[in-house]
Parts: structure tokens; sequence; C-alpha cells
């Protein structure tokens, strides 16, 4: 006959072994949790997943996959998160740009994105920016994407331009207004092969590679450029003397280059450092502006572009009505 001590023994390691068990389904739950979501059985929902979005993963690679599709509440059944093989072994996530749209807009803070559209004089497409408005901020988190950078020359690039950089321009914003981690769109994981050729690379953690492609920056870019600023009517004779300067366009509609850059990156940082001075000079109002832009060498006219020197003539017109308001009580 067993002893008080022994009984109370007894009981202690059922509920350890218990606890033990209980540990080991949490560990083994995400499959399960899942699949409950969708309403399908575990291992139907596994075998479904491997027959089309995720092929030839190991259980580590599916487990992560899976932690990653909870984590931001993506449906992998509907592709929102998809994996392809790498060059070299391994599998790349990916999330579909509904996945990324589902993402924002499922987030509580979410309150609506704008987009900006920047064209050359042909109407040929330049830069798109995407806003990503919050409700616990008081200024939007804004991201530009240039089609001189972003564009791959792919079937898509060719037929829907604007919509791919709308596409790329909402990721990006959305990766800034909601800190979003360990997830790329397609053309970042095809832009990290293509940088990192697995013959010239270790082989990280599958966490390390999220990392380090959600932090890869596109080659030679140092820092995002200035903002677009949508082209603003002239509806003074006066804008004209504020501002002057000559067409940027040479007659086949390509901006020309006076100033003998060598790259991009240096003509956006040159264009970006006239862009500040010029909102100093408008803060002054029209005549300060005017003075800073007679000062402004044919070159560098050029370079700032129809498009800015619109936007600080209308900055220099606002700084004057509100100058005006102190004042004399009001603007009639």
């Amino acid at each position: 006959m067993a002893t008080e001590a022994e009984g109370r023994a007894a009981e202690r390691a059922i509920i350890q072994a218990s606890d033990a068990i209980d540990r080991g389904e949490r560990r083994l739950s995400i499959v399960a949790e899942m699949a409950s979501r969708y309403g399908m059985e575990p291992q139907a929902f596994e075998a479904t997943l491997r027959a089309t979005v995720i092929p030839k993963a190991s259980k580590e690679e599916f487990a992560a996959f899976l932690l990653i599709a909870k984590e931001y509440k993506l449906n992998p059944v509907l592709r929102e998160i998809y994996a392809f093989p790498k060059k070299g072994g391994g599998l790349s996530f990916v999330v579909s740009v509904d996945g990324w749209t589902n993402i924002v807009n499922s987030h509580p803070a979410a309150n609506g994105m704008t987009f900006r559209v920047l064209n050359d004089r042909d109407g040929k497409l330049i830069a798109i920016t995407c806003q990503m408005w919050r409700k616990d901020r008081e200024h939007p988190i804004e991201a530009t994407e240039y089609m001189s950078e972003c564009n791959r020359g792919g079937d898509a690039w060719r037929q829907w331009p604007r919509r791919m950089l709308r596409h790329k321009a909402m990721v990006q914003a959305a990766r800034y207004a909601y800190g979003l981690a360990g997830i790329v769109d397609p053309d970042e994981a095809e832009r990290f092969e293509q940088t990192y050729p697995a013959e010239k690379r270790s082989t990280p953690s599958l966490g390390e590679s999220l990392k380090l492609v959600a932090a890869t920056p596109r080659p030679g870019e140092p820092k995002p450029p200035p903002p677009p600023i949508p082209p603003q009517p002239n509806d003074d004779d006066d804008d004209a003397a504020a501002m002057p300067g000559e067409d940027m366009y040479d007659e086949d509609g390509v901006i020309e280059d006076g100033m003998g850059y060598d790259t991009t990156e240096e003509r956006d940082m040159d264009r970006e450092r006239l862009w500040e001075a010029g909102r100093e000079a408008a803060k002054g109002g029209m005549a300060s502006l005017g003075k800073w832009g007679a000062g402004l060498k044919l070159e560098e006219r050029e370079l700032l572009g129809d498009d800015y020197k619109a936007e600080l003539t209308r900055l220099a017109k606002e700084a004057g009505r509100v100058d005006e308001a102190a004042a004399g009580g009001g603007v009639t």
C-alpha cells in the first residue's frame, strides 16, 4: 500500500508530465493554429501549402513561413505570402502586393494612403510618391520611388509602368510607417539574389537572411532623394521674375545636363541642396525668393526644374500672406 508521501510524489509526476506534454503541444501548434484559422485540418492544410506556395521546404523553413504569416496575419492560401527556391539552396519568403495592402489596411492606426505622380513635360513617368496616414501621427510618412531606379525591364514594367511603380512606393511607405521587418516584395527578393549571389556569400540563418534582404539598398544609392513636388500653376506675371530660368528639356524631351554629372546620385544631391536653399529664401516672401533666384547660374536653374521653381513660388506667396496677416490683422 502506497504511503501518503508516495501518493503526493506520483501526483507531482503526473502534473509535471502533463505540463511537459502541454508545452510540447504549444511548440507544435503553429500548423494547427493556422489551419483552424481557415477551417482546415492540420494535415490537409500543410499538404495544401506544400503543394502550392512553399514546395520542398524543411520543417524549420515551413515553421518559419507560418510564423511570419501568423505575425502579419497573411493568408498563404491566397498567396499573400509565398516562397520560391533561392539560387544555391533554401527558400525566399515573399509578400505579394495584396499581402502588403492587407498588412496596411489591417493595422489599427491605418488612416489611408495617397499617391502623387511626377511626369516630365511629355507625360513620361519620372516618380511616384506614396503618403501613409496614421491616426496617431500628425503628419504623413512618405516614400518616393523613381522609374529610372526601379524599372527592371520585364513585361509587367513595359505594360503597366505606373501600376508597378505605385506598388513599389506603397511597399516602401508601409515599411517606414509601420516598422515592418523580415518581409520583402518580389522585386527585393530578386535584387538580393543578383547583388549577393550564392557563391559570394556564406549561408546565414533564416532570420539573418530576411533582415539582410529588407535592409539591402539599391546599388549606388547613398540616401533617398527629396520628394517630388507636384506642378503648380503660375497665375501672376511676377512669378517669372521671382524665379527666372530656361527650359530644362532639349528638343527630344530629354533633361539637359550642363553641369557634367557622372551619376544620377550626384545630380540629385545638388538638386536637394538647391531645393533646401530655395525653401529658406521663400520663407522671406517673393522679394527674398526673387533675390535668391537672380543669383542662380543657368545650370542651377535648369537643374532645379520648373516643378520645383513653381513650388518655391507658391511657398513664397504663402509666406507673404502670413506676414500681411500678422501685420494688418488679416488678408483682404
